[in-house]
């Protein structure tokens, strides 16, 4: 009698949690969505997506609260999904969906306000992480890393004394790669929406960013590697100057041991038999990083 009521108390959890998961992430949103965002489905949709990921990160939230080391892994991985998700959603959704609706029926006003926004996003998002004491200092690590290519490309001596006179810019950085992909993506979806006027309404051209992004990110590689092909000319300083400028918040000034840790990063990378035999065996032989110069993370 106790292992069938047992049993039935197993199963009638089980329908619970399935009518409650049901209930929780999609009737509520649904629900919630339609009672705030009004007559407009556009709105009602993004509104519902947003509760949706809301609670559902509350949900994970209180879960690691009860049972931290069993969900410890899948909160990881939930992290890393999530963080994704985030970057799909702010960068490209986001400016895609805002675009159309300031722009109006204009395609090329539409696509170049969603740039503008993009490129907004993105800089007040860089600013806003730049007040973290650890991102400030990974910024100081990429102006090393500017600073030893720099050296390398000039043909100077890969000493701490000589790289670090070298500037913190450089024309082929991951930040100004971001201005051509924006410029990339202004002028392909512009062309794409001429001639496919399918894409212009909202969730295919949502869609369209999401799908079309590993294309329009080659297209820019390729763009910022023509720049370095030609550096001395007229269209490339242009374009790359932008960039360089954006650099200002994330290539910082390092200090000489951050040059130091470049510099043997770099040799490493470039094949140097000495850096490679000495970092075989989980990081034998290589040499502990000094922390000197944290206290200026500031600059």
């Amino acid at each position: 009698m106790k292992d069938a009521f047992g049993k039935f108390l197993k199963t009638l959890i089980y329908v619970a949690s399935f009518a409650l998961a049901i209930a929780l992430f999609f009737m509520l949103p649904t629900w919630l969505g339609k009672l705030i965002g009004g007559e407009n489905e556009v709105t009602v949709n993004i509104y519902e997506a947003v509760l949706r990921v809301g609670i559902f990160i509350g949900y994970i939230w209180v879960l690691s609260v009860i049972v931290k080391d069993a969900l410890g892994r899948f909160l990881e991985t939930l992290m890393y999904i999530g963080s994704f998700a985030l970057a799909i959603g702010l960068f490209f959704m986001l400016p895609a969906w805002l675009g159309q609706l300031i722009g109006g029926e204009n395609e090329v006003t539409i696509n170049i306000i969603e740039g503008v926004l993009r490129l907004g996003i993105f800089i007040a998002y860089i600013w806003a992480v730049s007040f973290i004491p650890d991102i400030r200092r990974v910024f100081r690590y990429h102006g090393a890393e500017h600073k030893t290519v720099n050296a390398y490309e000039a043909g100077s001596d890969l000493s701490v004394e000589d790289v670090i006179r070298y500037s913190t810019f450089h024309p082929r950085c991951g930040t100004s790669f971001i201005f051509f992909l924006i410029i990339v993506t202004i002028i392909l979806f512009t062309i794409l929406h001429l001639y496919i006027p399918a894409l212009s309404s909202t969730w295919p051209r949502i869609l369209s960013r999401v799908i079309l992004l590993p294309i329009v990110a080659g297209l820019a590689y390729e763009c910022i590697r023509i720049t370095g092909r030609y550096p001395n000319s007229w269209f490339s300083q242009l374009v790359i100057w932008p960039g360089k400028m954006f650099q200002r918040m994330t290539s910082r000034e390092p200090s000489p041991d951050m040059v130091e840790v470049a510099i043997y990063a770099f040799k490493g990378a470039m094949g140097d038999p000495a850096v490679i035999t000495a970092s075989n065996g989980v990081g034998e032989g290589l040499r502990p990083v000094s922390t000197a110069g944290s206290e200026n993370d500031a600059g």
